[in-house]
């Protein structure tokens, strides 16, 4: 089994979700089947870290834990795109639909990269379309207007890095039904030099063909921890971006700043 991508400066809580990982049952990603959920109704939550533990011991159960290439902790590498009076980040906060984010993901431990179209349609479901490109293309969105992603009318020179996101993230899959459930981990926002990190925060997302009932859900009524409806690429940009509109997120945000056990600026 290759070693844990957590360092050992992380918060305890965050060492121990680590070390839990490795109790679950595996399922290879061949296996996914209907649980890859491309088209989905997604339900985010943010966690504190230190309930984590206790909470994956209540899952095993329920879930199997997404294992690739060995790995059941995967470090991912996220840089997001927006025009420069970040649009696509305003559509987000004035809840309009249909709304797109333009991403470009990298697996870090496999070094594998894709760029990736998210449209949330006016019917509250999102879906995902990608096309893998080489990590270090000079030009990662140069297949944006051939692929035609849900008719994006969006050219790579509209659009400039905004902001990047980096975490580890392990995945689990639900032994009865299609729904996958992610858990990332010391999520670092980087934009124009700032770096903001949260290793006391926990991004937990149910991903469903429809909303049905959940396990996690049940969980999540039973310690107290509403869903909200904030993606990390909108906490990136209202953490990071001076002059972008927040009123939307200003719950939310405060609960991020409540839960997190730290909070390093630089």
């Amino acid at each position: 089994m290759p070693a844990s991508p957590i360092p050992p400066t992380a918060p305890p809580a965050v060492r121990a979700i680590a070390a839990l990982a490795s109790d679950f049952e595996t399922v290879a990603l061949a296996e996914l089947g209907s649980a890859a959920l491309m088209d989905r109704i997604d339900t985010k939550f943010l966690v504190p870290a230190a309930v984590v533990p206790a909470l994956l011991a209540r899952c095993q159960d329920h879930y199997r834990m997404l294992e690739v290439g060995g790995r059941v902790l995967a470090r991912y590498n996220t840089r997001y795109f927006d025009t420069p009076e970040l649009s696509l980040y305003h559509a987000h906060h004035a809840g309009r639909t249909p709304r797109v984010k333009v991403r470009v993901r990298t697996y870090m431990d496999s070094n594998l990269g894709f760029l990736e179209v998210k449209l949330k349609t006016n019917k509250a479901r999102t879906l995902k379309a990608r096309v893998p490109i080489s990590p270090e293309a000079a030009d990662p969105l140069e297949r944006l207007r051939r692929e035609g992603f849900f008719g994006l009318d969006l050219t790579p020179s509209d659009l400039h890095e905004s902001v990047v996101i980096e975490y580890t993230r392990m995945t689990l899959v639900r032994k009865d039904v299609p729904e996958r459930l992610t858990l990332d981990l010391m999520l670092t926002f980087t934009r124009d030099g700032r770096v903001r990190s949260y290793p006391g925060v926990v991004v937990a997302e149910v991903k469903q063909e429809r909303r049905a009932p959940s396990y996690f859900h049940e969980e999540m009524r039973r310690l107290g921890l509403r869903e909200g409806a904030l993606s990390k690429y909108c906490l990136g940009i209202a953490s990071l971006a001076e002059g972008a509109k927040t009123n939307r997120f200003k719950g939310v945000l405060r609960r991020l700043e409540r839960i997190g056990d730290e909070v390093l600026t630089f």
